[in-house]
């Protein structure tokens, strides 16, 4: 697929925004606390590595430089947008401990992308069912009642996803 991305070909070139795209906005979010801002930070960091799609010949490679083109074009967007002063905001977002806090939050978006990913993968009903209990915050009745289904089956489903999960993200 990384090979396809190098010749320029566009559906791994897709494949490869929507695996990414939703982490690295919320990594730019937790540094901009803007909306906007996150995705277009996310947005430009697709186009740079589609400029030099040649240079990546592993996909840890082309994945450190999105995170740390993202994370750049977030400070630069503080900057501009003068949020902070320039040196209590550098002082602080380079700190030790906020450089922990960055590391983790990136942590947090790679998992939050692998789960994404898993959820895509589950059988529809199962995905319904993990959607109402844990994105929309539904009870086991609520959900039940939403999908006109039993108890027993939302209860079931939601065991099956919580196995694939577990298995597959080795928890």
């Amino acid at each position: 697929m990384l090979k396809c991305f190098r010749e320029g070909d566009e559906v791994s070139f897709e494949f490869l925004f929507n695996s990414f795209f939703p982490a690295l906005c919320y990594y730019a979010f937790r540094i901009t606390r803007d909306q906007a801002a996150a995705e277009d930070a996310a947005s430009e960091s697709f186009i740079k590595i589609w400029d030099r799609r040649e240079m990546f010949q592993e996909i840890k490679m082309l994945k450190s430089y999105l995170y740390s083109t993202v994370r750049n074009a977030s400070l630069q967007w503080l900057r501009t947008e003068k949020r902070q002063s320039l040196c209590e905001m550098e002082k602080g977002i380079l700190d030790s401990d906020t450089e922990r806090d960055a590391f983790e939050h990136l942590i947090h978006a790679e998992f939050l992308r692998e789960v994404y990913f898993l959820l895509d993968k589950l059988p529809l009903q199962c995905k319904r069912v993990v959607d109402k209990l844990y994105v929309e915050g539904k009870s086991v009745r609520q959900t039940a009642e939403e999908l006109e289904i039993a108890i027993g089956t939302v209860k079931s489903h939601k065991a099956k996803a919580l196995i694939i999960f577990r298995k597959k993200l080795q928890i």
